[in-house]
């Protein structure tokens, strides 16, 4: 195929009609321009996508979803790859790079070799991680597991009446004291403050989240869950996107979960799911709690350009759930 290709970042006002047409061929179905717009133009911390256009349509797309992140004192970015496509007529094997890698090594080049992003990450497809190990430097960073704690086990325990959990919508300042008293156990970790949570969780155009959250008899917000309702992996199961509760309240701890569950039985589920770090001492604590571990389909991959990161550092060290991701 000699067709003459440009390989260059996005220009929405341009682009965005063919790329969601060439989106809808490639993945069978149509993606709401909304939906779009959402996470790739509203996003608060930026946006990443390179694209590849022939006679002015585009071909292919290699993209991202940044968020900033805390580590080592300072503000960095780390960003999620999603929705990478090209067009079944400018496809080639394995054997042969094609146009996928050449989108994919322009982006990186643009927004991590020569750009400021430490990190880019996602859980890859088995094609697209099979070329990404051979042409992009993927690292493997773990093979997930999940939690998962079914509903019509043991019901959680509910032993400090002090605090009163309910749906919130908790404001910037306290979002951000809650995060800044969690994120001092962790090596790295997203942002949650109000324009993160705003983009995630209260603006998203194709899920509902319910926040909920733990105050004490003061008023203080002591402990923030937020779960999806809806099916997630399995029917019948319910995503918990975000825990933040720090470690010295296991009271609010257990109180919130309780409300967890409850909200997930009330919304027709019969088990809560939810991804949290094994290092994390919530990954054992929830299993003392009745929640069981079990392998997920989903292998985390990255890569990092910021020599003093790499992958056992992002296994070890980054305080990641789902809410860091587009999986729920």
């Amino acid at each position: 195929m000699n067709r003459a290709l440009e390989i260059r970042p996005l220009d929405a006002a341009r682009d965005a009609d063919s790329l969601l047409a060439t989106w809808a061929t490639v993945f069978g179905r149509e993606r709401r321009r909304a939906e779009w717009e959402h996470q790739v133009l509203a996003n608060p911390a930026g946006t990443r996508v390179f694209v590849a256009t022939c006679d002015g349509r585009v071909v292919a797309q290699y993209a991202g979803v940044p968020t900033r992140v805390w580590i080592d004192g300072a503000e960095r970015v780390f960003t999620q790859s999603v929705d990478s496509l090209v067009h079944p007529e400018f496809r080639k094997g394995l054997k042969r790079p094609g146009l996928f890698v050449d989108v994919a090594r322009a982006y990186f080049d643009h927004y991590g070799v020569h750009g400021s992003d430490a990190v880019h990450y996602g859980w890859p497809l088995e094609a697209a991680w099979r070329i990404g190990k051979r042409f992009l430097e993927y690292e493997c960073v773990r093979e997930e597991v999940v939690l998962v704690r079914d509903l019509d086990a043991a019901p959680a325990e509910i032993s400090a009446p002090e605090f009163t959990v309910q749906e919130v919508v908790p404001t910037g300042e306290e979002l951000r004291w809650l995060w800044e008293r969690c994120c001092g156990a962790w090596g790295a970790s997203a942002i949650r403050d109000a324009a993160f949570y705003a983009w995630r969780f209260a603006g998203h155009a194709d899920a509902a989240y319910r926040l909920l959250g733990a105050r004490d008899a003061g008023g203080t917000l002591c402990g923030l869950a937020v779960l999806r309702r809806g099916d997630w992996l399995t029917p019948g199961s319910r995503a918990l996107c975000d825990w933040l509760v720090p470690r010295v309240e296991l009271a609010a701890s257990r109180e919130l979960e309780a409300a967890v569950l409850r909200a997930a039985e009330r919304d027709g589920g019969h088990r809560v799911v939810t991804l949290i770090p094994e290092w994390s001492p919530h990954f054992l604590t929830l299993q003392e709690r009745g929640w069981c571990v079990h392998p997920a389909p989903y292998r985390l991959a990255a890569r990092c350009f910021d020599q003093r990161l790499d992958h056992l550092f992002l296994r070890e060290h980054w305080w990641l759930t789902l809410a860091d991701s587009d999986l729920a």
